[in-house]
């Protein structure tokens, strides 16, 4: 398959942007490696890691290196442009809605259904990137030690990123003479 085109970036992260409720995530995984087989498995994972660590919304942080990737600084606009457009209408126009009938109990309760799905889904995303490992013990045990400590011992980001980069970068060296 030929490299998309920005108006092909435009029109697949409209719909994993229009796809995405309770986060966009595991739909941009779905239509860039399993649907369209733009990225594997292994480069998504590799370029979500770098969309994590850079400021911004990881999604849109993906959608501007996918985007670039693939077309350059027009591929960057065009696809951030399809993720946000849609979406952002959609809020506004909730907004203005739950600004008349947010008092409704039956808002309440829709909402927090809502939140509870945004979870399941942010999990099945986890989940599935997991796969993406190569699956040494290293990877495994990286994953694990950056999960407790930002959700057991609630560190912030930037000190995980302090402390497991340069682990990851010691381990892998360490494995990678041992196994080679």
């Amino acid at each position: 398959m030929a490299a998309p085109d920005a108006g092909m970036l435009f029109v697949q992260f409209a719909k994993v942007g229009l796809s995405g409720f309770g986060g966009c995530l595991p739909w941009a995984q779905r239509a860039l490696v399993d649907k369209l087989r733009w990225l594997d498995q292994k480069t998504f994972t590799e370029l979500l890691g770098i969309a994590q660590v850079l400021p911004g919304p990881n999604v849109c942080n993906l959608a501007l290196i996918v985007g670039t990737q693939f077309a350059g600084w027009r591929g960057a606009a065009a696809a951030l442009g399809g993720l946000l457009c849609a979406p952002c209408l959609i809020v506004l126009a909730l907004g203005a809605a739950y600004a008349h009938f947010g008092h409704q109990p039956q808002v309440h309760a829709a909402l927090s259904g809502m939140a509870s799905v945004g979870a399941g889904l942010l999990l099945a995303s986890a989940l599935s990137l997991l796969r993406g490992l190569s699956g040494r013990r290293a990877d495994v045990l990286l994953a694990m030690a950056a999960c407790a400590a930002l959700g057991v011992l609630g560190w912030s980001l930037w000190m995980v990123l302090a402390v497991l980069v340069p682990a990851a970068l010691a381990l892998h060296a360490y494995t990678g003479r041992r196994d080679g």
